[in-house]
């Protein structure tokens, strides 16, 4: 779509909805789960990812000129989820982050069964993916407290920031 053309930001039809996503983990390190299962959670919020690139700048006749140099990634990914009686959420995450390393015996599996990769897939209102965004190098970076209270009636939602080593549209 063109910048400044009005006619084209009022022709679109089917915006892409921030709600209607996914996040699907189709290997799950092998100490979360089943190796075979196929992880597929919808999270109440996230990001998608960005990206930046580093520039070198040079100088000719005292002018300053740009090249593009490194990309980079930011490296993380916060989601949201709300956690169901089966707390699926919980134990998976807290048996993912045992294969990095057992809190109790100080052994972990090494970034091989600790790694993997993941899709965070954007859908349309008939569940169809519009967009997939593959994350390659996944794992639950920070898991910070979940909050309880007697007095409130509220959902009970994990906060997981996953980190990444780079990503890329399928």
């Amino acid at each position: 779509m063109g910048v400044g053309k009005i006619a084209q930001v009022r022709a679109l039809t089917a915006p892409a909805k921030e709600f209607l996503w996914e996040l699907v983990v189709p290997r799950v390190p092998e100490a979360a789960a089943d190796a075979s299962l196929t992880l597929t959670l919808r999270a109440r919020a996230t990001a998608l990812p960005g990206e930046s690139n580093e520039s070198v700048v040079s100088r000719f006749k005292g002018v300053p000129i740009k090249h593009p140099s490194l990309k980079n990634f930011p490296g993380t990914i916060p989601m949201r989820f709300e956690e169901g009686l089966d707390a699926i959420v919980m134990t998976t995450i807290k048996n993912w982050n045992k294969a990095w390393i057992d809190a109790r015996t100080g052994v972990g599996l090494g970034e091989d069964a600790f790694k993997t990769d993941a899709l965070l897939r954007v859908l349309d209102h008939a569940d169809e993916v519009v967009t997939t965004v593959h994350l390659y190098g996944v794992y639950p970076e920070v898991v910070p407290d979940i909050p309880l209270a007697y007095d409130s009636a509220a959902l009970l939602n994990i906060e997981v920031t996953f980190s990444y080593d780079y990503w890329d549209f399928e």
